[in-house]
């Protein structure tokens, strides 16, 4: 995954990814889910001057792993104008928080630090990066769905995925972590929930 390895013959599985899957979703999802949200990246602006980057900056990809989310964002648009189906494509600007991917730059930095070892950098050290929390990405997310807190809470009581006498417990964990009360809009909620290896976090699956 990631930008530099889109390059050469490992296109073809970018563009099956990222392209080839994302039609498919569009066409499962037509008629039958209230909105979808396309989950884009920051690499659809390549390296533009227009900086700070906002949503109406002219995507100018710089990788091929650029070239194929910025397809995909075209994807849903397309469905959205032809057939309806309502969709939002979000950004993200490097992810990063607990149990991130081990070749993302703030694990790999602590592991050289904590043994020692030696850190390769690319450049000179003077890029500058935008980076998302998880709970602020997934917030973000929930927000843009337009799920409420009421529907969490209800939905996650209807299909008993926390027991009774933990609910409270777990629902508060939820509301701290992905801001829920702050962050979500009315809505009826339709994804899933399920608990990861940390006892003390559920994670959503959208």
């Amino acid at each position: 995954a990631g930008v530099r390895a889109s390059w050469g013959r490992s296109f073809e599985s970018y563009v099956r990814d990222n392209v080839y899957a994302t039609q498919r979703l569009l066409e499962a999802a037509n008629g039958r889910v209230r909105k979808l949200v396309y989950a884009s990246s920051s690499s659809v602006y390549g390296n533009t001057t227009d900086l700070p980057m906002r949503e109406t900056s002219f995507p100018r990809p710089y990788s091929p792993y650029g070239v194929t989310k910025l397809t995909a964002e075209q994807l849903c648009e397309l469905y959205r104008m032809n057939f309806g189906l309502p969709t939002v494509s979000l950004r993200y600007f490097t992810v990063y928080g607990p149990r991130q991917r081990p070749d993302m730059a703030f694990t790999a930095m602590l592991e050289a630090l904590a043994s020692s070892a030696t850190w390769r950098l690319y450049g000179d050290g003077s890029q500058t990066r935008s980076f998302t929390y998880v709970s602020d990405l997934i917030a973000g997310i929930i927000a843009k769905a337009g799920y409420s807190k009421a529907d969490v809470k209800q939905w996650l009581y209807d299909h008993a995925l926390i027991p009774a006498k933990q609910f409270d417990e777990q629902l508060a964990r939820i509301e701290q972590g992905y801001n829920l009360a702050e962050a979500v809009k009315r809505g009826k909620l339709s994804a899933r929930f399920h608990e990861s290896d940390d006892p003390d976090r559920l994670v959503p699956v959208l």
